[in-house]
């Protein structure tokens, strides 16, 4: 009778166990998401910066190149980095 009912029981587990679904963790934003949300944003003016000045002098050039180089760093060392 005991073991039946073990049965029984282990049956009724494993199948709630499969039927139900999993819970479920809420993910709130993190400070690290923001932060990264924040440095992509940097990038990406970083990038249309570089754009612009490459429409202004016409194709890569050293000036261009000069200050997307230092934007970058800028990017990371105040932001991306913090």
């Amino acid at each position: 009778m005991k073991r039946s009912l073990a049965l029984a029981a282990a049956l009724v587990f494993s199948v709630l166990a499969l039927v139900l679904p999993p819970p479920f963790v809420t993910r709130t934003a993190r400070a690290d998401d923001l932060k990264k949300d924040k440095c992509l944003t940097c990038l990406r003016k970083v990038q249309r910066d570089y754009e612009k000045c490459e429409e202004r002098y016409g194709g890569p050039n050293n000036v261009c190149d000069d200050q997307f180089n230092s934007d970058i760093v800028a990017c990371y060392a105040t932001v991306c980095e913090q």
